[in-house]
C-alpha cells in the first residue's frame, strides 16, 4: 500500500504542478509599443491609467508600469492604489480614490527608465467586464520624485484580453478634481489568472497516465498468487 500511496501522490503532484508553471496571463497592457515620452508627476500630485477587463474574472497578481526621472533632490513617497471608476460633473470616467480597491508594494524608482513591479498587499478579483484605475500619487512634497512614460500608440499587446481606457491626471496637483490627460495611454501591464481555471489538456494527460499507473499497480496486486 506504500507503493500505491506514493504512487497517487506523486500523480496529483505533477498534474497540479504542471497547472501552475502555466503562469499568468496578460489581461491587458501596451509594453510592446514604442514609448513616446514621459508625464512629470509632481509634489502632490497623482496621474492613473484605466482599463477595462473582459468577459470573465480575474485574480490579479501584478501591474507592471514604465516610471523613472527619479530626482535625488526631492522626498521619495508614492502610493500605488487600484480605484473603481466614477463619473465627474463632466460626464467622464475617473478614478474614484476614497476608497482605494487594493493597494501595492511600491519599488524603488530609479534615474533611468524601468518596467517596474507593483504587487497587490491582498488577493484582488478583477470583476468581469468591469472599468479599474491604477493610480499613483505623490504622497510628499520636494522636487519631482517621478515620471511615467506614455504612447500615443493605442494598440494594446495582441495576448491581452482587456482594453486600455483614458488617463486622468490631478490638476491643480492634490485637488483631487481628474481630468484627461492628453498623454496617454501610460504605459501599463496587467497580469493575473483566470478565475476558476481549469488545468490545461496536457496536465489532465499527464495526471491520467500517473492514476493509470496506480491502477495497474492495484490489479498486479489482487492477482499475484498467495504464498503458501
Amino acid at each position: 500500500m506504500r507503493i500505491l500511496h506514493r504512487s497517487a501522490v506523486t500523480a496529483l503532484f505533477i498534474m497540479i504542478s504542471t497547472a501552475a508553471a502555466r503562469g499568468d496571463s496578460l489581461l491587458v497592457g501596451n509594453l510592446a509599443n514604442a514609448p513616446f515620452g514621459s508625464d512629470a508627476v509632481d509634489a502632490a500630485d497623482a496621474r492613473a491609467q484605466g482599463f477595462k477587463t473582459g468577459g470573465r474574472d480575474w485574480n490579479l497578481t501584478s501591474i507592471e508600469a514604465v516610471l523613472g526621472g527619479f530626482n535625488p533632490g526631492g522626498t521619495f513617497a508614492v502610493s500605488a492604489v487600484l480605484a473603481a471608476s466614477t463619473t465627474n460633473a463632466l460626464g467622464k470616467d475617473v478614478p474614484d480614490v476614497s476608497s482605494p480597491l487594493a493597494t501595492f508594494l511600491v519599488p524603488t524608482i530609479d534615474a533611468s527608465f524601468a518596467t517596474l513591479n507593483f504587487t497587490p498587499t491582498t488577493n484582488f478579483v478583477l470583476k468581469a467586464n468591469t472599468e479599474y484605475w491604477f493610480v499613483l500619487t505623490v504622497t510628499a512634497a520636494g522636487g519631482t520624485p517621478f515620471e511615467w512614460q506614455y504612447t500615443y500608440d493605442t494598440a494594446i499587446d495582441s495576448a491581452s484580453e482587456g482594453i486600455l481606457t483614458s488617463a486622468a491626471a490631478t490638476i491643480p496637483p492634490g485637488s483631487g478634481v481628474w481630468v484627461s490627460q492628453p498623454n496617454a495611454p501610460y504605459m501599463i501591464q496587467v497580469m493575473g489568472t483566470p478565475v476558476g481555471a481549469v488545468p490545461e489538456p496536457s496536465s489532465w494527460i499527464i495526471g491520467g497516465l500517473g492514476f493509470s499507473s496506480v491502477f495497474m499497480l492495484v490489479r498486479r496486486r489482487r492477482s499475484a498468487p498467495v504464498a503458501g
